[in-house]
């Protein structure tokens, strides 16, 4: 059996008793009935709903393409900091630079943030006149 000392930290491995064994499934049997249950219940919401999940989920590949096919030119890999983090990045295409779904929704996070941040302080200023 495994054990993580944190979520950040390294596996340590463990030995334990029979009995250890048996009192830790004791001591977990009523979250793994809650778990169950509401995996359940979550799974009949999703089987109940499938049919609308899909169509969204199709609408939202259609906008995402569209966004690709009108807003960029290419897709650059950017790996950051120990290389573990590959992330995408995007060449607006020529022409749509200034259109505001194509320079906002190709944006970096910290861009995006930027920008949002700045509205927000403005729209404050403007409401406090």
């Amino acid at each position: 059996m495994t054990f993580q000392k944190n979520s950040q930290g390294k596996q340590q491995e463990m030995d334990i008793t029979g009995e250890e064994r048996r009192l830790l499934y004791a001591w977990t049997m009523a979250d793994k009935m809650l778990y169950d249950h509401f995996r359940r219940k979550l799974d009949r919401k999703i089987r109940a709903k499938s049919r609308y999940i899909t169509e969204e989920v199709k609408k939202l590949q259609e906008m995402r393409q569209a966004f690709f096919k009108n807003c960029i030119q290419k897709t650059v890999k950017d790996t950051r900091g120990d290389g573990d983090n590959t992330v995408n990045t995007y060449k607006i295409a020529e022409g749509k630079e200034d259109t505001y779904l194509c320079k906002y929704r190709a944006a970096t996070e910290g861009k995006l943030n930027k920008y949002l941040r700045s509205s927000v302080v403005a729209r404050e200023k403007t409401a406090n006149l």
